[in-house]
């Protein structure tokens, strides 16, 4: 991805042969400033349609987004075989998301709100879409304190749809203004027998009202802030990844990040509406 008006940089290395790297589409992005790598001395210090790069080189060069929408850049290696590679980019607008914290008590369970710095946590939650899909998390108004005047029970149970009811009419007013609410809790879980369930979000929704559950009372500041953006992916359309550890993995053993270029699409769609 690379953000709209913005530069990413990318590095290139070249075998024994010139190459020729090119942009497919030259209205959706431009190459610039391409750098050898370790003596720095510049190869084409302006922008390029298409650069010649020379053998057994190590490259580093900016592609710049000129137009919203999705090109690739194609390495041709000059031999006889022309061996060609092709790398997707895809060029984001910004997308701004507008969220609202709410923090959940009831007559037996008291509020976790001092158990967690929501916008410390929030900043480290934002790079995360913001650098990988120009996606833009904006907090609408100050998190909120919401009393639900029954037991909500330890863990919250959210199969339990007439407590989900209950919860968010008494959190209606969170939800105005806003493309999503994260919910603070104690514990939670999908349904009884569950275990390890740190966090839970909304992947198809259910009254048109978007939100996530966040454990905040048994994990630290890494492990709360990959659930948070674990849970925030599934209330912006993504699905578990099964096969490569990213940020979708359905579990906890391994914390990356790593949104793939089917999710980058998914939460940052092109306008046009047509996945690559």
């Amino acid at each position: 991805m690379v953000p709209l008006g913005k530069q990413r940089e990318l590095l290139i290395e070249t075998s024994e042969r010139e190459a020729v790297l090119s942009v497919a589409d030259t209205a959706k992005c431009i190459m610039r400033s391409f750098i050898h790598v370790g003596t720095g001395v510049a190869l084409n210090g302006g922008s390029a349609h298409a650069q010649r790069l020379p053998p057994r080189a190590r490259l580093r060069f900016a592609v710049e987004g000129t137009a919203p929408g999705i090109t690739s850049l194609r390495f041709e290696e000059q031999s006889p075989l022309h061996v060609t590679t092709t790398q997707l980019i895809s060029v984001k607008p910004p997308r701004i998301v507008r969220f609202r914290f709410v923090f959940l008590s009831d007559p037996v369970h008291a509020s976790v709100r001092d158990k967690i710095e929501t916008r410390i946590l929030m900043n480290h939650v934002s790079l995360i879409f913001g650098q990988q899909a120009n996606l833009i998390l904006q907090e609408a108004a100050a998190p909120l304190d919401v009393f639900i005047p029954r037991d909500l029970g330890n863990p919250i149970r959210t199969s339990n749809d007439a407590l989900l009811h209950l919860i968010e009419f008494e959190s209606r007013a969170a939800f105005q203004g806003v493309d999503f609410v994260v919910f603070g809790v104690w514990d939670v879980e999908s349904k009884r027998g569950t275990t390890g369930t740190l966090g839970l979000g909304t992947l198809f929704p259910a009254r048109n009202r978007l939100y996530a559950f966040i454990e905040v009372s048994r994990s630290g500041f890494a492990v709360q802030a990959h659930v948070l953006a674990h849970e925030i992916g599934h209330v912006l359309g993504l699905a578990h990844v099964a096969k490569r550890p990213g940020l979708m993995f359905p579990t906890i053993d391994v914390l990356s990040n790593r949104l793939f270029a089917g999710d980058i699409e998914v939460v940052n769609p092109p306008s046009d509406g047509l996945l690559p």
